[in-house]
């Protein structure tokens, strides 16, 4: 596991509606001239990407800013909301904030789970 932690300031699990997982593509699919297509496994772990929407406050907005400014590309440890378990994780890009209204934002974090 990774050294650096999700925030305590910040909410353990990301909002349901809006979360996404895309399962990793391992698969590796060569067309041929006649007949069915070739398919072989790429690998045997692969990144699996993630987009997790949260609801935050003004000042959880301020610690997201200050932890992806401060984490950058390196992996910290967060509670994946389908599995429950910790997993290592890193940023894929910045995070997205936009205003809801009465000192409130719908942000969205996308994440890659790391093999």
């Amino acid at each position: 596991m990774a050294s650096i932690v999700w925030p305590l300031g910040l909410p353990a699990r990301p909002l349901i509606p809006g979360f996404e997982e895309t399962f990793p593509d391992i698969m590796l699919r060569t067309e041929v001239d006649a007949g069915v297509a070739k398919a072989r496994r790429r690998f045997t772990a692969a990144a699996r990407p993630i987009t997790a929407p949260y609801r935050l406050s003004d000042s959880e907005v301020t610690t997201l800013d200050a932890f992806y400014l401060s984490t950058g590309a390196q992996p910290f440890d967060w509670v994946h909301p389908r599995t429950l378990t910790t997993v290592s994780v890193r940023f894929t890009g910045p995070p997205r904030a936009t205003p809801r209204g009465a000192g409130l934002w719908d942000v969205t974090v996308p994440l890659e789970v790391l093999p």
